[in-house]
């Protein structure tokens, strides 16, 4: 934590998010936000979820779009994939896998939903 406050790392689809809604998490009071703009969130690696938390992340959060809605066919489900494996290996070396998660509901979240996501997974 920072100043008090919980730090996330969000990797986010550009498609995943509105314009506002990225705008109003990068300069939420509640957490500090380092957002990763990603051009499909398929392009999230295991390393890189890892590294999140390196930085000091006490979240990590992969935004992808709907399930059947990503542009280039199954990003979504690969990136899905990618967490769901990182988040056991967490939990098999001790390490809270609850701390990463992904949201898929894209432009149907708002922000004050994802801030209610990120104050769950935190708790």
């Amino acid at each position: 934590m920072t100043d008090g406050r919980p730090v996330v790392t969000l990797f986010y689809c550009v498609n995943a998010l509105s314009r506002q809604t990225a705008q109003d998490l990068e300069n939420a009071a509640e957490f500090e936000i380092r957002p990763v703009h990603m051009a499909c969130s398929s392009m999230v690696k295991d390393v890189l979820l890892l590294k999140g938390f390196e930085a000091g992340a006490d979240l990590v959060v992969v935004a992808t779009c709907p399930p059947g809605q990503c542009q280039f066919i199954d990003g979504n489900s690969r990136a899905r994939k990618r967490v769901e494996r990182v988040r056991r290996l967490m939990d098999e070396a001790g390490l809270e896998g609850r701390r990463l998660i992904i949201i898929d509901r894209g432009l149907e979240l708002e922000y004050a939903g994802i801030l209610k996501e990120f104050e769950s997974a935190l708790e």
